[in-house]
Order: C-alpha cells, then sequence, then structure tokens
C-alpha cells in the first residue's frame, strides 16, 4: 500500500480560508496549535476591552471545543 504524502500545516495556513482544502492532508504541529491559541486569548482579550462580552465568550468556547 502506498503511503500517503502528508503535509506540515502551519500557524498561517490555520487561519486562512485555504484550510478546508488542506484539512485530512496534512499534520498540524503541536507549535501551530499553541501559537492559534495564543492568537485566540489575545483576541479575547482585546474584544473584552471593548465591551462584547458575549462575542469574547464565543472566543473562549472555541478554545474549549
Amino acid at each position: 500500500m502506498p503511503e500517503k504524502q502528508r503535509y506540515i500545516i502551519d500557524t498561517d495556513a490555520l487561519f486562512s480560508k485555504n484550510y478546508l482544502k488542506l484539512k485530512g492532508k496534512g499534520l498540524v504541529t503541536l507549535i501551530s496549535l499553541y501559537e492559534f491559541i495564543l492568537v485566540i486569548r489575545s483576541m479575547r482579550i482585546e474584544i473584552m476591552k471593548m465591551g462584547s462580552k458575549k462575542r469574547a465568550e464565543g472566543y473562549l468556547k472555541l478554545l474549549n471545543w
């Protein structure tokens, strides 16, 4: 059985619309996931500062999927 070629998916790909095309064909590194979590948390903090508590809670729920 031939081995499937897999690609490493970096953080930029996780945040792009092209991620759906890459999904299942690549490997997401732990560093990419960590950076993804940091970006989501910082977005949550910024949104809390702006006063959108409901939206900030949505980002927190995303991290707890």
